[in-house]
């Protein structure tokens, strides 16, 4: 439950996701609220393939970590760099044709890349992704540590607010 001020008068919201709302609309007691994201990001440190690394998070988290925008990037970076960890590590994006999300993520953000130079190469053994400073494709049988995920995406909800 979350309760806030609107001209005056109280407001208070029944919902889950409340995080980072990147709009709200108010319309006579309804509050609309974009999808949002519940990830929470694990760093694992012992090096696996990208394969071994994605059956890894499936039985343990929901998935390798997927990433739909700076704010899930930066929070992953944090983890990293308080884990002392800073050297590559495998997430959830692959190509097979194109690059695609591990846990079959198609929504708002599912195209965002943070590719650094000359990335992704288009060698025949570069289809996964590693994260260093920026992203960059690399060999999929590579032992690297790697981070999941746990949560998922709430949709687009609309919530009626109680307006006292």
């Amino acid at each position: 439950m979350f309760q806030t001020r609107f001209n005056n008068k109280k407001i208070i919201l029944l919902t889950l996701c409340l995080d980072n709302p990147r709009f709200c609309v108010f319309l006579t007691g309804w509050l609309i609220l974009p999808t949002c994201s519940l990830h929470q990001y694990y760093f694992i440190k012992e090096p696996l393939t990208w394969n071994e690394a994605q059956t890894y998070c499936r039985q343990k988290y929901t998935d390798l970590a997927t990433m739909e925008n700076a704010d899930d990037l930066n929070q992953l970076q944090r983890l990293l760099s308080s884990s002392g960890h800073n050297y590559e590590v495998w997430f959830g994006l692959y190509s097979k044709i194109n690059w695609k999300w591990s846990d079959g993520f198609t929504g708002s953000g599912a195209e965002y890349r943070d590719w650094g130079t000359n990335e992704p190469h288009f060698q025949m053994d570069h289809f996964c992704v590693y994260k260093y400073t920026t992203w960059s494709s690399y060999n999929c049988d590579s032992e690297l540590k790697f981070s999941c995920y746990t949560g998922k995406d709430i949709k687009n909800k609309i919530i009626y607010c109680n307006l006292k």
